[in-house]
């Protein structure tokens, strides 16, 4: 049997009587267990010192890595802290003016390409009657309306043809306004209100215009 496991309940008292009998026996047999026996306070108490000692060395260990967590840490915020402070405000103001820009950019494209196939599919339409000189103070707003077409004039044209759809309940009229209506906006690079026009006047050329430069 091997007695040094007992030695610590020996020496407390928990052994029952008869292991007791029979362990103090062995240390009466045997130099080394008798020894142990002797020198169990010293060992005790080195042992705990030991102990403790290795407690201690762990939470120096534990210590000094915290301190040199904490040294890297305010390093890092002292790093940042570097950053220039107009740099962080100019970065999002760039951002923000570099996505408009290029939103801008976009819409013109996309616009001189609208323009570009109007150009290539539109045919301009002419009114013989207004070409020949009527005299303006004798024009009707729906005449006055196609002569400042013919000029180019668009926003004069669209005024006048407004005024007359305004003034108009005949069904042949309205398509008549809505038609001229239709050129004047597509002109005017205005493609919704010429789409909303054009939808009022079947006008197959011009609805066709229409679905290939507004999608």
């Amino acid at each position: 049997m091997d007695w040094y496991e007992y030695i610590d309940d020996y020496m407390k008292g928990d052994l029952d009587e008869n292991l007791r009998y029979e362990m103090e026996s062995a240390i009466q047999k045997d130099a080394e267990l008798k020894s142990a026996i002797d020198n169990y306070d010293d060992a005790k108490t080195l042992s705990e010192g030991l102990l403790e000692l290795d407690i201690m060395e762990s939470i120096d260990s534990l210590e000094a890595n915290a301190t040199e967590t904490n040294k890297i840490s305010r390093n890092d915020k002292s790093s940042k802290s570097k950053f220039p402070i107009w740099l962080k405000i100019l970065i999002p103001f760039f951002i923000i003016v570099g996505f408009f820009i290029i939103r801008y950019v976009q819409k013109e494209k996309k616009e001189a390409e609208r323009q570009e196939l109007f150009a290539s599919l539109y045919v301009r339409p002419i009114d013989d009657e207004i070409l020949k000189g009527i005299d303006r103070t004798l024009m009707n707003n729906f005449q006055k309306g196609k002569y400042y077409f013919s000029l180019n004039e668009f926003e004069k044209a669209e005024d006048k043809l407004l005024l007359f759809l305004d003034r108009t309940s005949n069904e042949d009229s309205l398509s008549l306004g809505n038609y001229w209506l239709g050129h004047v906006y597509l002109n005017m690079g205005e493609w919704e209100k010429a789409k909303k026009f054009i939808s009022e006047n079947e006008n197959s050329q011009l609805k066709e215009i229409l679905s290939k430069i507004v999608k």
